[in-house]
């Protein structure tokens, strides 16, 4: 179970690709040069870029493609070269299906003499240009159409093969395809075919100089960790609540702390929180930020997320922290307009999300209102808001066990239809069967931070309660003010707790054990990305997958002999014990250390940081806060009316 060597490809995805005797021969037609343009300053038409392209030739089909441009949306947005972004993050990702959903594809294919021709049908539309020699175009009722150079073909979403008429010389074509609406005829649904083995492309030729083989002798290699819920900003507070219930968290950390975090404190908790995370095998983290003290907080946290190269989505929360005198909230602009954030999600979405692929290093989110605090409308509202500005999820904090003030948020978010496939619900600990019923459902997920919510308060921990409910369980570590971003301990801790409370239950002595290794480490991996709906790209050591990957060293004294690898990550290892890890195939760490910043300069800029917050911190009107902290958990005193 341990791991010799493996391969990662340049365009961040763990390789698929498999040697076949032989090789298909070479395009002899010349690369095709792609011109593109734009305007300069002056408004005047420009060329911007003018690039051959290198086709990639597909093993067994005797073709090769060449990837001319795409778009995204009708009428794509030309503005600001936004459709040129989303094309170059199309490339890097690497990985396109045939059609691109809500968008256009424009391709040139080489067909070589005697090519393979698949009968297949995309949801499509398809405008086919023959630009070199002669092509057949095979329908499934046995017709053959001759076209020559020059002529046209408008494919209707039909089952249908190209084929090569000539058996001497190469063919060439350009097709431009754009999604359709599903097809039905005579009331049958029509659906995508691709044909015998199909279902992507297949695996093009790859130039060996495009990999790096990684000796991975006595290590364990494991996907990366998932941590579905954090409040990354509070790096510079580590320690700070390590004897804290919740209301003495709401207190410091809510009303006094966050207030004291200028805007280079906000990119520095962000960005030394996420580096924390990969250091400790962590390559996805959902960010639920509330340090949005300005417009330019939440700018500068996201750019601590991209910094870092954390694969991670930005959840904008509206959230106030209180604005007293010296603090570094913005007093007139939370007196004038409380929910200014819900006003500003659009000016983030457009400054720094242009793309909104699921493959992209950072997207973009929302964190509502505290749903059990907040009127249901106004829960209506904000959900609406955030999914018409393509937010990738929607995360909130949910029945927090003695904390849960008995509204039954989950029965009325159901009844108004806001609940969804977007939804992460951080917690949980009280939701009653019916409402983990309801999240089922809606093929949401449940985020459980043990160490936070067995020390404060929040009852037992509902992971395993909420995957036998069919949900998708996932672990976070909340809070790094209280415990370091490492999700081996989380995974230890669930386990073991619920252990204790299932062989508490049990008649007389437990003859078997029931919550199991691998049930934790896959709610820290494939579970955490179901949770946030990207368990096709994250999540597993899939061929096609993105390349998030952790290599822990296993020939230390604590790890000879290993006989169960996966106990063995669950039960014995730290994060201490990683030593290299990848994000979208690139090495962050290696050797035990990060090697894509300057952690010793970063280290004293943080600790001055931290010293800073600590000092303005003092200036806090602390009886004044205590107050305000009571009057927010009288709200949430219980009165279960679930059952009503």
């Amino acid at each position: 179970m341990t791991l010799s060597a493996f391969t990662t490809s340049s365009n961040g995805h763990v390789d698929a690709s498999l040697d076949t005797n032989g090789e298909d021969p070479k395009s002899i037609l010349r690369n095709p040069i792609i011109h593109v343009t734009s305007h300069n300053s002056e408004g005047k038409a420009i060329v911007l870029s003018s690039t051959q392209k290198d086709p990639k030739q597909y093993r067994g089909w005797r073709t090769s493609t060449s990837l001319v441009y795409t778009t995204e949306g009708f009428p794509p947005n030309l503005n600001g070269d936004v459709d040129l972004k989303r094309y170059k993050a199309v490339v890097k990702e690497g990985r396109l299906g045939i059609v691109k959903p809500n968008g256009t594809v424009c391709r040139i294919t080489d067909y070589a003499p005697e090519n393979k021709a698949l009968m297949h049908r995309t949801q499509s539309i398809d405008f086919g240009v023959v630009l070199e020699g002669t092509m057949i175009m095979q329908l499934d009722d046995g017709s053959e159409t001759i076209l020559k150079r020059g002529d046209v073909a408008v494919q209707r979403g039909t089952m249908h093969a190209w084929k090569n008429a000539s058996n001497t010389e190469w063919a060439r074509m350009m097709f431009v395809l754009q999604a359709c609406e599903p097809l039905q005829v005579e009331g049958e649904d029509y659906k995508e075919d691709l044909g015998p083995g199909a279902g992507v492309l297949p695996e093009p030729e790859t130039p060996k100089h495009d990999y790096e083989v990684i000796n991975g002798t006595n290590t364990i290699v494991a996907p990366g960790f998932i941590d579905t819920h954090r409040h990354t900003w509070q790096t510079q507070l580590r320690t700070i609540t390590t004897d804290f219930v919740l209301s003495d968290y709401v207190l410091a950390l809510r009303h006094i702390y966050g207030s004291s975090y200028n805007v280079r404190d906000a990119y520095l908790g962000n960005l030394c929180g996420a580096l924390e995370s990969i250091d400790n095998g962590i390559t996805y983290l959902v960010d639920h930020s509330h340090i949005a003290n300005t417009p330019d907080h939440a700018d500068a946290a996201i750019q601590g997320l991209k910094d870092s190269k954390v694969r991670a989505v930005f959840c904008y929360a509206n959230y106030a922290n209180p604005a007293w005198e010296g603090s570094y909230t913005d007093r007139a602009r939370e007196e004038e307009n409380k929910d200014w954030r819900l006003d500003d999600l659009k000016r983030v979405k457009d400054a720094h999300f242009a793309s909104t692929e699921p493959t992209d290093l950072v997207c973009f989110g929302f964190a509502p209102s505290e749903p059990d605090i907040t009127p249901i409308d106004k829960l209506v509202d904000e959900f609406n808001l955030a999914r018409s500005l393509g937010a990738s999820i929607i995360t909130a904090h949910i029945s927090l066990g003695k904390y849960d003030p008995g509204n039954a948020i989950i029965r009325q978010m159901e009844e108004k239809g806001i609940l969804g496939p977007d939804v992460l619900v951080s917690h949980g600990n009280s939701l009653h069967d019916d409402e983990l019923d309801a999240i089922q459902r809606c093929g949401g997920g449940i985020s459980t931070t043990p160490d936070t919510e067995l020390q404060m308060g929040l009852s037992s921990t509902i992971a395993f309660k909420a995957k036998q409910h069919g949900c998708h369980a996932a672990l976070g570590v909340d809070i790094c003010s209280n415990s370091a971003a490492d999700l081996f301990p989380q995974m230890r801790l669930l386990l073991q707790s619920q252990r204790y409370l299932d062989n508490e239950r049990s008649q007389g002595p437990p003859l078997n054990i029931t919550a199991k290794c691998h049930e934790v480490l896959e709610m820290a991996t494939l579970g955490g990305a179901r949770a946030v709906g990207l368990e096709k790209y994250i999540g597993s050591i899939t061929p096609g997958k993105l390349a998030d990957l952790i290599m822990v060293r296993c020939d230390s004294p604590k790890f000879v002999p290993i006989h169960d690898p996966v106990g063995a990550l669950v039960l014995y290892a730290n994060g201490s014990d990683i030593d290299t890890v990848f994000i979208n195939g690139e090495r962050l760490k290696s050797e035990g250390k990060l090697v894509h910043v300057d952690w010793p300069a970063l280290r004293e800029e943080l600790r001055a940081s931290s010293d800073a917050v600590l000092e303005k911190s003092k200036q806090a009107p602390v009886k004044d806060l205590q107050a305000a902290r009571d009057a927010i958990v009288k709200m949430f005193a219980p009165k279960d009316t679930r059952g009503q």
